[in-house]
């Protein structure tokens, strides 16, 4: 359908701004700018893609050594020498986790705009960690009674 301009009705939907891409959705850069992202609003290129792929290292690195530490030397082989050094990754995950925090405050400081309340930092805090810690944790306790089940019938 168009208007008397001959523009179509759904044309103000697909408006590409530099923050948008050609298909009119949003990107990462937008939603963090307009205040969607769990961490607040902030100005500038706001995704670290690097900084990200490194924490992922780091809990890898933590999985990995905590894995090889339980399954004990026999079991773990090879894997050992090299997973006894990996607790590191602990040092690694908070360090670029407290970078990737506390980046949008400093930004808000430095542009000179408000700095976002605590409470709500912290309940979009809530609504990002807690549903994939309510997965993990029925996931485990599942995996956990299955184990029972198939080890003692019960």
């Amino acid at each position: 359908m168009t208007d008397s301009a001959g523009a179509r009705a759904s044309d103000h939907l697909f408006r590409t701004s530099p923050a948008t891409c050609r298909c009119g959705r949003m990107t990462v850069a937008d939603r963090a700018r307009r205040g969607s992202e769990a961490t607040g609003p902030v100005s500038g290129a706001v995704h670290f893609g690097g900084f990200e792929a490194l924490r992922a290292l780091a809990a890898s690195m933590v999985v990995l050594h905590h894995a090889t530490s339980i399954a004990g030397p026999r079991r773990a082989g090879r894997l050992l020498t090299l997973a006894s050094v990996m607790d590191g990754g602990v040092a690694l995950f908070f360090v670029l986790s407290g970078f990737l925090i506390y980046r949008p405050f400093v930004a808000a400081l430095v542009d000179g705009r408000p700095v976002q309340s605590t409470a709500a930092f912290w309940w979009r805090r809530i609504l990002r960690i807690f549903p994939a810690f309510w997965l993990v944790l029925f996931v485990t306790v599942g995996v956990g009674f299955g184990m029972l089940w198939l080890t003692f019938g019960m």
